[in-house]
């Protein structure tokens, strides 16, 4: 949501009735295109309310029911986390209900997310042979008809194994950058925090806050004594780690850091029990009907031409994947939801 309204904010009256909706349908019948079963979870009412300073409105916004309308009509799923979206697909991401979170919040990773995906387009959807790098994108996410399917996949164990970096890392590591609830450590960029990093302190205090649950535990405020110490003694120090000394650094490092409250949000987020996961509906057909009455709804494209045309280009490929899938998986002796043909039907008549 956040992603459609600040790539419509300019212009918005040039682009057309409704553009929000209409890109979102649009990535949506990208999304059906692919052999995968997609599950949408939006923030939920008992979120952090404080944000970075920032009062965070928790009521619902009005695209976010209109969002889910066409997310089950495409014949995905749709929750409604009990806190943060992201905590909650780290913890379905880390239960093995989901194999894959995709998304551009780096937080999901401090939250445990064992494999995340990012998308990018780059400098020819078209011919890869023309691509920089695979690792070099040139602009951000894209979900057009024509965009290559080139993704980005982050793994926690390859980042353990090939960059060092534990879970424990990476939350020291947003506690000095920076992160969705706090601005991080004043002064402190990524290079140093990544040699703070590489000097062992997060593992010790990831350790440490595990071991001592209560902010208000006195061997807890006596371990981060301790810790702080010996931060601000690397940091004036310049040890191996560090490619120069850090004495102004040192001095920002107070009695109230890390925050513990922060700390605590992605080390204990509220998310579901596992077996709210049970009831989320598994694959199954598009609602054509449905989908046709929210297109004429919300799209200048509502016609019966109009909607006829945008089906057959953008929504048969994927209803032609899922029919494909549900055929191979009849004959491997899986039961699944009949595919309607429906929009065979609809092609036919066109």
């Amino acid at each position: 949501m956040r992603q459609l309204q600040a790539a419509f904010k300019l212009g918005h009256a040039q682009t057309g009735e409704n553009p929000e909706l209409r890109a979102f349908f649009y990535r949506l019948a990208w999304l059906r295109g692919r052999t995968a079963h997609v599950v949408f979870v939006a923030d939920g009412a008992d979120r952090p309310s404080v944000k970075r300073g920032t009062q965070v409105r928790t009521t619902p916004l009005w695209l976010q029911r209109i969002l889910e309308d066409f997310v089950v009509a495409c014949g995905f799923a749709w929750i409604e986390a009990p806190g943060e979206a992201e905590a909650e697909l780290a913890h379905m991401n880390k239960t093995g209900f989901v194999d894959v979170v995709l998304t551009d919040d780096s937080d999901v990773l401090v939250l445990g997310a064992p494999v995340v995906m990012r998308k990018y387009v780059f400098r020819s959807a078209t011919s890869p042979k023309h691509w920089s790098s695979p690792c070099t994108p040139s602009s951000p996410v894209n979900y057009k008809r024509d965009c290559s399917d080139h993704v980005r996949v982050y793994r926690a164990t390859d980042i353990e194994s090939k960059a060092d970096l534990t879970q424990g890392d990476m939350l020291l590591y947003a506690l000095l950058v920076g992160n969705d609830y706090h601005d991080g450590l004043k002064g402190c960029g990524q290079a140093v925090a990544l040699e703070i990093v590489k000097c062992g302190f997060g593992q010790i205090l990831y350790e440490a806050l595990l071991r001592y649950p209560d902010n208000n535990d006195h061997k807890l405020a006596v371990f981060l004594a301790g810790w702080r110490y010996r931060v601000k003694c690397a940091l004036k120090a310049g040890s191996t780690n560090f490619k120069r000394k850090h004495p102004a650094l040192a001095e920002n490092i107070t009695d109230a850091f890390p925050d513990l409250y922060v700390a605590r949000l992605f080390l204990h987020p509220l998310v579901s029990p596992v077996e709210r996961y049970e009831a989320i509906p598994g694959p199954r057909p598009m609602d054509l009907a449905r989908l046709g009455h929210l297109c004429e709804l919300h799209f200048s494209f509502g016609s019966s031409t109009g909607i006829k045309d945008t089906f057959r280009t953008a929504l048969w490929p994927g209803e032609l994947v899922s029919m494909l899938v549900a055929e191979g998986l009849v004959k491997l002796g899986h039961a699944i939801e009949p595919v309607s043909c429906s929009m065979c039907l609809a092609v036919r008549s066109s």
